[in-house]
């Protein structure tokens, strides 16, 4: 990719899940855009109501936590949205930037 991209030709992150799991439903949802709702995936999106809040932060004397997050990558070409971003302090380690627990 060249970064140059328009919102267009981006590519949401939940198809690499997708592709990940089964080639058949990433070609079914992402190209042919067939999507049909069953109890499953009905269930996740009641259970995932309070995650997909943008607007419940929480927040305490040591870090926040952000709800649905909208995320972009120009480079690569992919948007998506984090379910659950904690933001903690960085630390004099780290020289003005983010800080990646484990790395």
């Amino acid at each position: 990719m060249t970064g140059d991209n328009d919102d267009d030709s981006f590519l949401p992150l939940s198809g690499i899940q997708h592709l990940a799991f089964c080639e058949r439903q990433w070609a079914l949802i992402h190209i042919e855009r067939q999507w049909a709702e069953n109890v499953r995936t009905v269930e996740g999106k009641i259970m995932h109501e309070r995650v997909h809040n943008p607007k419940l932060i929480d927040y305490d004397s040591e870090h926040i936590v952000a709800r649905s997050v909208p995320l972009i990558c120009h480079r690569l070409g992919l948007y998506g949205q984090a379910d659950v971003v904690e933001f903690w302090p960085a630390g004099d380690e780290v020289d003005g930037g983010v800080s990646l627990p484990g790395r």
